[in-house]
Protein backbone atom coordinates (compact mmCIF):
# COMPACT_ATOMS: atom_id res chain seq x y z
CA UNK A 1 0.00 0.00 0.00
CA UNK A 2 3.00 2.10 0.64
CA UNK A 3 5.01 3.64 -2.02
CA UNK A 4 7.94 6.19 -2.44
CA UNK A 5 7.85 6.19 -5.97
CA UNK A 6 5.82 8.00 -8.93
CA UNK A 7 3.61 4.63 -10.12
CA UNK A 8 0.24 5.88 -9.60
CA UNK A 9 -2.49 5.64 -11.94
CA UNK A 10 -2.92 8.34 -14.20
CA UNK A 11 -6.03 10.59 -12.66
CA UNK A 12 -6.43 10.28 -8.91
CA UNK A 13 -7.04 12.46 -6.47
CA UNK A 14 -5.04 13.42 -3.16
CA UNK A 15 -4.35 14.91 0.17
CA UNK A 16 -1.22 15.38 2.00
CA UNK A 17 -0.21 15.74 5.68
CA UNK A 18 1.07 14.17 8.73
CA UNK A 19 -1.96 12.62 9.56
CA UNK A 20 -0.29 11.44 12.82
CA UNK A 21 -3.78 10.57 15.37
CA UNK A 22 -6.44 10.49 12.49
CA UNK A 23 -8.44 12.52 14.45
CA UNK A 24 -11.63 14.23 13.75
CA UNK A 25 -9.88 16.93 12.42
CA UNK A 26 -8.25 14.46 9.54
CA UNK A 27 -11.41 12.63 9.30
CA UNK A 28 -12.91 15.95 8.36
CA UNK A 29 -10.21 15.95 5.22
CA UNK A 30 -9.75 12.07 4.60
CA UNK A 31 -14.47 11.90 4.42
CA UNK A 32 -14.82 14.63 0.93
CA UNK A 33 -11.45 13.31 -0.40
CA UNK A 34 -13.36 9.35 -0.18
CA UNK A 35 -16.97 10.39 -1.27
CA UNK A 36 -15.28 12.11 -4.13
CA UNK A 37 -13.58 9.28 -5.33
CA UNK A 38 -16.46 6.70 -4.59
CA UNK A 39 -18.19 9.32 -7.42
CA UNK A 40 -15.38 9.74 -9.40
CA UNK A 41 -13.88 6.31 -10.12
CA UNK A 42 -10.97 7.99 -9.34
CA UNK A 43 -8.20 6.46 -6.48
CA UNK A 44 -7.90 8.24 -3.88
CA UNK A 45 -4.38 8.90 -2.67
CA UNK A 46 -2.81 10.08 0.47
CA UNK A 47 0.37 11.88 0.80
CA UNK A 48 2.18 11.73 4.01
CA UNK A 49 5.98 12.68 5.34
CA UNK A 50 8.73 10.41 6.83
CA UNK A 51 9.96 11.27 9.40
CA UNK A 52 7.91 14.16 10.99
CA UNK A 53 9.22 17.18 10.11
CA UNK A 54 9.20 18.19 13.51
CA UNK A 55 11.78 15.46 14.33
CA UNK A 56 13.64 17.31 11.50
CA UNK A 57 13.51 20.88 12.81
CA UNK A 58 13.50 20.57 16.50
CA UNK A 59 15.27 17.12 17.12
CA UNK A 60 14.50 17.51 20.77
CA UNK A 61 11.20 16.78 20.18
CA UNK A 62 10.15 13.59 21.40
CA UNK A 63 9.39 10.89 18.44
CA UNK A 64 6.62 9.64 19.71
CA UNK A 65 3.58 9.20 17.30
CA UNK A 66 0.22 8.33 18.24
CA UNK A 67 -0.26 5.76 15.25
CA UNK A 68 2.94 4.45 14.39
CA UNK A 69 3.19 3.09 10.45
CA UNK A 70 1.50 -0.30 10.61
CA UNK A 71 -1.28 0.90 12.80
CA UNK A 72 -1.96 4.28 10.07
CA UNK A 73 -1.68 1.78 7.28
CA UNK A 74 -3.77 -0.45 8.50
CA UNK A 75 -6.40 2.38 9.10
CA UNK A 76 -6.09 3.75 5.96
CA UNK A 77 -6.44 0.74 4.09
CA UNK A 78 -9.80 0.29 5.93
CA UNK A 79 -11.21 3.45 5.90
CA UNK A 80 -10.47 3.02 1.94
CA UNK A 81 -7.18 5.60 0.73
CA UNK A 82 -5.92 3.01 -2.55
CA UNK A 83 -2.09 4.73 -1.86
CA UNK A 84 -0.28 5.66 0.53
CA UNK A 85 2.36 7.72 -0.85
CA UNK A 86 5.31 8.21 1.78
CA UNK A 87 7.80 11.20 1.37
CA UNK A 88 11.25 11.44 3.05
CA UNK A 89 11.75 14.21 4.48
CA UNK A 90 14.33 15.82 5.22
CA UNK A 91 16.33 19.27 5.32
CA UNK A 92 16.94 18.89 1.48
CA UNK A 93 13.51 18.09 0.85
CA UNK A 94 11.70 21.24 3.13
CA UNK A 95 14.34 23.65 0.78
CA UNK A 96 11.45 22.40 -2.48
CA UNK A 97 10.18 25.37 -3.53
CA UNK A 98 5.98 25.52 -3.11
CA UNK A 99 5.54 25.51 -7.00
CA UNK A 100 8.03 22.36 -7.18
CA UNK A 101 6.45 20.52 -4.80
CA UNK A 102 2.72 21.20 -6.07
CA UNK A 103 4.04 19.85 -9.77
CA UNK A 104 6.90 17.11 -9.19
CA UNK A 105 5.76 15.77 -5.76
CA UNK A 106 1.74 16.06 -5.89
CA UNK A 107 1.53 15.91 -9.70
CA UNK A 108 -0.48 19.23 -10.80
CA UNK A 109 -0.44 19.78 -14.47
CA UNK A 110 0.02 15.79 -14.37
CA UNK A 111 -2.32 13.36 -12.77
CA UNK A 112 -3.71 15.26 -9.85
CA UNK A 113 -7.27 15.75 -10.54
CA UNK A 114 -8.13 16.74 -7.19
CA UNK A 115 -6.48 18.03 -4.09
CA UNK A 116 -7.99 18.50 -0.27
CA UNK A 117 -5.73 19.91 2.26
CA UNK A 118 -6.05 21.27 5.94
CA UNK A 119 -6.98 25.02 6.68
CA UNK A 120 -3.47 25.50 8.10
CA UNK A 121 -1.57 23.68 5.56
CA UNK A 122 1.72 25.18 4.55
CA UNK A 123 4.73 23.73 2.16
CA UNK A 124 7.45 24.55 0.44
CA UNK A 125 10.51 26.48 1.51
CA UNK A 126 10.15 28.55 4.14
CA UNK A 127 6.30 27.53 3.84
CA UNK A 128 5.78 29.73 1.40
CA UNK A 129 3.37 28.11 0.21
CA UNK A 130 -0.45 28.97 1.22
CA UNK A 131 -3.93 27.76 0.42
CA UNK A 132 -3.80 31.27 -2.24
CA UNK A 133 -0.72 29.73 -4.09
CA UNK A 134 -3.05 26.22 -4.32
CA UNK A 135 -6.31 27.72 -5.60
CA UNK A 136 -3.98 29.40 -8.55
CA UNK A 137 -2.36 26.23 -9.51
CA UNK A 138 -5.56 24.89 -9.40
CA UNK A 139 -6.66 27.11 -12.13
CA UNK A 140 -3.81 26.89 -14.09
CA UNK A 141 -2.83 23.11 -13.87
CA UNK A 142 -6.32 21.92 -13.91
CA UNK A 143 -7.70 20.66 -10.79
CA UNK A 144 -9.60 21.12 -8.03
CA UNK A 145 -8.82 22.57 -4.86
CA UNK A 146 -10.22 22.42 -1.36
CA UNK A 147 -9.83 23.76 2.31
CA UNK A 148 -11.28 22.00 5.14
CA UNK A 149 -11.68 24.02 8.28
CA UNK A 150 -10.48 23.29 11.59
CA UNK A 151 -12.61 20.57 14.02
CA UNK A 152 -12.74 22.42 16.95
CA UNK A 153 -13.02 20.42 20.05
CA UNK A 154 -12.96 22.01 23.87
CA UNK A 155 -12.05 24.98 23.49
CA UNK A 156 -9.81 25.03 20.31
CA UNK A 157 -8.57 22.92 17.15
CA UNK A 158 -8.58 19.46 17.37
CA UNK A 159 -4.55 18.37 16.91
CA UNK A 160 -2.45 15.64 17.24
CA UNK A 161 -0.45 17.76 20.19
CA UNK A 162 -3.02 18.22 22.50
CA UNK A 163 -4.19 14.45 22.29
CA UNK A 164 -0.82 13.63 22.71
CA UNK A 165 -0.28 15.95 25.94
CA UNK A 166 -3.49 14.37 27.04
CA UNK A 167 -2.33 11.13 26.83
CA UNK A 168 1.26 12.04 28.28
CA UNK A 169 -0.79 13.13 31.20
CA UNK A 170 -3.05 10.24 31.93
CA UNK A 171 -6.23 11.96 30.74
CA UNK A 172 -7.40 8.95 29.13
CA UNK A 173 -11.17 9.88 28.76
CA UNK A 174 -10.39 13.83 26.98
CA UNK A 175 -8.10 12.18 24.68
CA UNK A 176 -10.48 10.39 23.39
CA UNK A 177 -13.09 12.87 23.18
CA UNK A 178 -10.34 14.86 20.90
CA UNK A 179 -9.05 11.17 19.08
CA UNK A 180 -12.82 10.20 17.96
CA UNK A 181 -11.84 6.38 19.49
CA UNK A 182 -10.33 5.15 22.16
CA UNK A 183 -6.44 5.62 22.34
CA UNK A 184 -4.43 2.46 21.52
CA UNK A 185 -0.88 1.21 21.88
CA UNK A 186 -0.09 -1.96 19.57
CA UNK A 187 3.04 -3.79 19.75
CA UNK A 188 4.16 -7.78 19.46
CA UNK A 189 3.59 -10.21 21.69
CA UNK A 190 7.42 -11.60 23.27
CA UNK A 191 7.90 -13.79 25.97
CA UNK A 192 8.98 -12.10 29.42
CA UNK A 193 11.08 -13.21 32.41
CA UNK A 194 7.91 -15.22 33.91
CA UNK A 195 8.14 -13.60 37.35
CA UNK A 196 4.62 -12.08 36.66
CA UNK A 197 2.91 -16.06 35.63
CA UNK A 198 4.56 -18.00 38.36
CA UNK A 199 3.75 -14.77 41.23
CA UNK A 200 0.68 -12.71 40.48
CA UNK A 201 -0.99 -13.48 37.15
CA UNK A 202 -0.02 -14.59 33.51
CA UNK A 203 0.70 -11.27 31.16
CA UNK A 204 1.78 -10.66 27.32
CA UNK A 205 4.63 -8.33 27.47
CA UNK A 206 4.35 -5.96 24.11
CA UNK A 207 7.39 -4.66 21.91
CA UNK A 208 6.03 -1.67 20.49
CA UNK A 209 6.96 0.34 17.37
CA UNK A 210 9.97 3.14 17.83
CA UNK A 211 8.71 6.33 18.64
CA UNK A 212 5.07 5.05 19.74
CA UNK A 213 3.34 7.93 22.04
CA UNK A 214 2.86 6.27 25.95
CA UNK A 215 0.28 7.62 28.17
CA UNK A 216 1.95 8.24 32.06
CA UNK A 217 3.11 5.57 33.94
CA UNK A 218 0.55 3.53 35.46
CA UNK A 219 -1.84 1.22 35.60
CA UNK A 220 -5.07 0.73 33.07
CA UNK A 221 -8.47 -0.73 32.32
CA UNK A 222 -9.25 -1.50 28.77
CA UNK A 223 -9.65 -4.06 26.02
CA UNK A 224 -7.03 -6.51 24.47
CA UNK A 225 -7.50 -7.31 20.81
CA UNK A 226 -5.99 -9.43 18.57
CA UNK A 227 -7.20 -11.24 14.91
CA UNK A 228 -10.62 -9.66 15.43
CA UNK A 229 -11.02 -11.11 19.41
CA UNK A 230 -11.71 -8.62 22.29
CA UNK A 231 -11.23 -9.17 25.50
CA UNK A 232 -11.29 -7.04 28.81
CA UNK A 233 -8.14 -6.63 30.06
CA UNK A 234 -5.76 -4.87 32.88
CA UNK A 235 -2.16 -3.19 31.75
CA UNK A 236 0.63 -1.98 33.66
CA UNK A 237 2.96 0.22 31.93
CA UNK A 238 6.13 0.95 33.66
CA UNK A 239 9.60 -0.09 34.81
CA UNK A 240 8.33 -3.20 37.65
CA UNK A 241 9.95 -1.57 40.64
CA UNK A 242 8.36 -4.45 42.54
CA UNK A 243 10.43 -6.62 40.86
CA UNK A 244 13.47 -4.42 39.18
CA UNK A 245 15.41 -1.29 39.48
CA UNK A 246 15.60 -0.92 35.64
CA UNK A 247 14.85 1.86 33.76
CA UNK A 248 13.11 0.26 30.54
CA UNK A 249 8.96 0.72 30.29
CA UNK A 250 7.67 -2.15 29.79
CA UNK A 251 3.82 -2.43 28.54
CA UNK A 252 2.07 -5.93 31.08
CA UNK A 253 -1.05 -6.62 29.76
CA UNK A 254 -3.21 -9.47 31.82
CA UNK A 255 -6.17 -10.86 29.56
CA UNK A 256 -8.75 -11.72 31.85
CA UNK A 257 -10.27 -15.25 31.21
CA UNK A 258 -7.98 -15.88 28.91
CA UNK A 259 -5.21 -18.80 29.10
CA UNK A 260 -4.00 -19.09 25.45
CA UNK A 261 -0.45 -18.37 24.23
CA UNK A 262 0.30 -15.26 22.45
CA UNK A 263 3.65 -14.65 21.59
CA UNK A 264 4.50 -13.17 18.30
CA UNK A 265 1.21 -12.40 17.57
CA UNK A 266 -0.01 -9.07 17.20
CA UNK A 267 -1.71 -7.53 20.25
CA UNK A 268 -3.46 -3.68 20.48
CA UNK A 269 -4.54 -2.27 24.07
CA UNK A 270 -7.44 0.03 23.76
CA UNK A 271 -6.78 2.38 26.70
CA UNK A 272 -10.41 3.07 28.76
CA UNK A 273 -9.27 4.45 32.30
CA UNK A 274 -6.29 4.72 34.37
CA UNK A 275 -7.01 2.85 37.30
CA UNK A 276 -4.20 4.23 39.45
CA UNK A 277 0.03 5.07 39.41
CA UNK A 278 2.72 2.32 39.54
CA UNK A 279 4.21 1.76 42.86
CA UNK A 280 6.53 -0.30 44.22
CA UNK A 281 5.18 -3.22 46.75
CA UNK A 282 7.87 -4.36 49.57
CA UNK A 283 5.45 -7.18 50.59
CA UNK A 284 4.72 -9.81 47.71
CA UNK A 285 1.10 -10.16 49.30
CA UNK A 286 0.34 -6.75 49.05
CA UNK A 287 0.99 -6.94 45.40
CA UNK A 288 -1.00 -10.09 45.01
CA UNK A 289 -4.37 -8.16 46.91
CA UNK A 290 -3.52 -4.72 44.57
CA UNK A 291 -3.50 -6.94 41.44
CA UNK A 292 -6.60 -8.81 42.39
CA UNK A 293 -8.50 -5.18 43.45
CA UNK A 294 -6.84 -3.96 39.68
CA UNK A 295 -8.72 -6.94 38.02
CA UNK A 296 -11.91 -6.80 39.95
CA UNK A 297 -12.09 -3.37 38.65
CA UNK A 298 -11.95 -3.85 34.99
CA UNK A 299 -14.36 -6.63 35.47
CA UNK A 300 -16.70 -4.23 37.05
CA UNK A 301 -15.76 -1.26 34.07
CA UNK A 302 -16.15 -4.04 31.35
CA UNK A 303 -20.25 -4.17 31.66
CA UNK A 304 -20.70 -1.29 30.02
CA UNK A 305 -18.31 -1.10 27.23
CA UNK A 306 -18.87 -2.25 23.60
CA UNK A 307 -16.61 -4.80 21.84
CA UNK A 308 -16.56 -2.62 18.13
CA UNK A 309 -13.10 -1.10 17.04
CA UNK A 310 -14.25 2.15 16.37
CA UNK A 311 -11.75 2.54 12.86
CA UNK A 312 -12.14 6.40 11.20
CA UNK A 313 -15.45 6.71 12.41
CA UNK A 314 -16.53 6.81 15.61
CA UNK A 315 -17.83 3.73 16.86
CA UNK A 316 -20.62 3.40 19.83
CA UNK A 317 -18.43 2.86 22.43
CA UNK A 318 -16.60 6.16 21.47
CA UNK A 319 -16.18 9.34 23.63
Amino acid sequence: MCSSRRTWPDEYLATVGVFDGLHPGHRAILSPLLKASRRTGLPAVLFTFHPRPVTIFAPETPPDELTPAPRKWRILAEAGIDRVTVLRFSREFARVEPEEFLTKVLGAGDGLRGLWIGYDFRFGHRKRGDWEMIESAAKRFGFEAHRVDAVVREGGPISSSRIRQSLREGRIAEAARLLGRWPDIEGIVVPGRGQGAKLLVATANLSLPEGQCLPGLGVYAGQAEWEGTYRPAVMNLGRRPSFTDGETVVPEVHILDFHGDLRDRRLMFRLRERLRDERKFFDINELVDQVGRDIADVRRLAIKWGESESGLAPGPDCC
